[in-house]
């Protein structure tokens, strides 16, 4: 993603592209330009999933991971949004995900927001040694209760950096008790940086989905209004889980 003036150029993974006009002083969002995308037809489910959470919690760190299966030692904050695409087999059938990595600076949620929209699953990431970006849960759950089109979508909630478990302020047990209270599906513990935890996380939100969603014409490409939605426009045709803490740098 590069940032030109007042055009922000969004990289969307996998033969997509999408360019966006970001008025960051009015928090206004155009789409200019859209080029039809080369993606993969061979699926059987598609679904819009959201990355939210607060700034530096790692939420680029974990869907890079996942869609890549690297770490990213230095990694700069998302501006707007960035989209990463990842098939997986669920009960001996393809889903496809359309992961939005948003960003997690105040001065952008206005514009985020919007991409709410058509989501199917949300992925609420906060940094396990960071009590303040637990805290910010609530807020997150609110915009997304606000502009969300679903009310039954499925919401994860994912500890991010458990390597770095001597430097926890986020006890397990308290995150397990606010997932069971608020709505989520499940909740687990990751790390972007050893890779634990972060496909299963994806596995169960992909297969809850697929549970949930089944016979939503939306996410069968074979139907009339089936493809891909960005922001509402068309382009195409429950277990706690943690992992064991360590030490490690706080970037990921």
């Amino acid at each position: 993603m590069t940032n030109r003036g007042s055009t922000i150029y969004i990289k969307l993974h996998k033969c997509a592209k999408l360019v966006i006009f970001l008025n960051l002083q009015r928090n206004t969002k155009n789409i200019l330009k859209m080029t039809t995308p080369c993606f993969d037809q061979s699926y059987d489910y598609l679904f819009k999933v959201l990355l939210i959470g607060d700034t530096g919690v790692g939420k680029t760190s974990v869907v890079h991971q996942y869609s890549s299966g690297t770490f990213l030692e230095k990694n700069e904050s998302t501006i707007g949004v960035d989209f990463f695409i990842k098939t997986l087999e669920v009960d001996d059938k393809l889903i496809k995900l359309q992961i939005w990595d948003t960003a997690g600076q105040e001065r952008f949620r206005t514009i985020t927001q919007s991409f709410y929209r058509g989501a199917y699953g949300v992925v609420t990431v906060y940094d396990i040694t960071n009590y303040s970006t637990f805290e910010s849960i609530s807020e997150w759950l609110d915009g997304v209760k606000r502009n969300a089109s679903r009310s039954n979508l499925v919401n994860i909630l994912v500890g991010n950096k458990c390597d770095l478990g001597k430097l926890r302020e986020v006890d397990s047990s308290e995150a397990k008790t606010y997932a069971d209270t608020n709505g989520f599906f499940t909740a687990l513990e990751t790390s972007a940086k050893t890779n634990a935890n972060i496909n299963d996380a994806f596995f169960q939100l992909a297969k809850e989905l697929k549970k949930r969603f089944t016979h939503d014409s939306m996410i069968n490409p074979n139907s009339p209004d089936g493809g891909l939605s960005l922001s509402g426009h068309s382009i195409s045709r429950k277990a706690w889980t943690s992992c064991c803490g360590g030490s490690g740098s706080h970037d990921r």
